[in-house]
């Protein structure tokens, strides 16, 4: 089993450029991680509920709208990191 961080510190889209007479690397490039390409969808999905979390005045009161929004950025994380585990365990 590999470690989540390592498994998630991969490129998602990895793009070479080669030389096609030789195979010579001429450019590398790795983008985005899985870990932060899983991040920014889960981000994406809780961002359309976030006005939903303001109205619930009962959270807004515990946790402020900057606590809100500093839980939806962890949760984000935290549902990238259970997907790649999941993925992990899996695979």
């Amino acid at each position: 089993m590999r470690d989540i961080k390592k498994l998630g510190d991969e490129p998602v889209y990895p793009i070479e450029v080669r030389r096609e007479s030789t195979g010579e690397l001429l450019h590398a490039a790795s983008g985005l991680t899985k870990r932060e390409a899983f991040a920014m969808a889960a981000m994406q999905g809780l961002c359309v509920h976030h006005d939903m979390l303001l109205a619930n005045h009962d959270l807004v009161k515990e946790f402020g709208t900057s606590g809100i929004d500093k839980l939806q950025e962890n949760k984000a994380v935290r549902l990238a990191d259970a997907l790649i585990a999941e993925l992990n365990r899996t695979s």
